[in-house]
């Protein structure tokens, strides 16, 4: 004889649709949360890292300049003011790569053989020297410069869009070693 007031039924077995949908749907609002925020993590790193770079091959540009007093290019210095387009030479002479030899003779690595001058996104950075000695680069030497840069070398990248920013978009995601456009 069964009490009056024993436990329910055995437990059932399984999960009814409504729950089923409801663990759906907090999962689906979960992701819908997390996702964002992790891609935005993600952009935010590749731009540090971006940042770094450019740093680091400008600064390693700065040490050539003053280790021989010439730009790790084979052909301008002395001349007007130039950008890496055309010009493959320069990180490879800055990493002391055998090849260029002749333009760095003693073979001292100046940049780190991990850079390997394209930007997290893809896109080849961007080197802009200051190849007549004028610690001046012409805005005539790259479109990205609004105003002529007192400088020795800039270097940027186009960011995740891979395109030249507008000078005056607030939205601009070009990553640049000077303070802006």
């Amino acid at each position: 004889m069964e009490h009056p007031f024993s436990p329910l039924p055995r437990a059932r077995r399984g999960f009814t649709l409504i729950e089923l949908l409801v663990t759906v749907a907090v999962i689906a609002i979960l992701a819908a949360i997390l996702v964002p925020a992790t891609h935005s993590a993600i952009v935010a790193s590749h731009k540090s890292k971006a940042r770094r770079e450019i740093n680091d091959i400008a600064g390693a540009v700065k040490a050539y300049f003053a280790e021989y007093n010439k730009m790790p290019v084979k052909q301008g210095n002395g001349k007007a003011d130039c950008n890496s387009s055309g010009k493959p030479e320069i990180l490879p002479i800055l990493r002391a790569e055998s090849a260029y030899d002749d333009w760095n003779p003693k073979g001292i690595a100046f940049l780190a053989a991990s850079i390997d001058g394209t930007d997290p996104w893809g896109h080849a950075y961007v080197v802009i020297l200051d190849a007549n000695f004028d610690d001046t680069i012409s805005r005539d030497a790259d479109s990205i410069l609004s105003d002529d840069l007192h400088a020795k070398v800039a270097v940027y990248s186009l960011g995740p869009n891979g395109k030249l920013d507008s000078r005056n978009s607030r939205r601009g995601d070009d990553i640049t070693t000077w303070g802006g456009k």
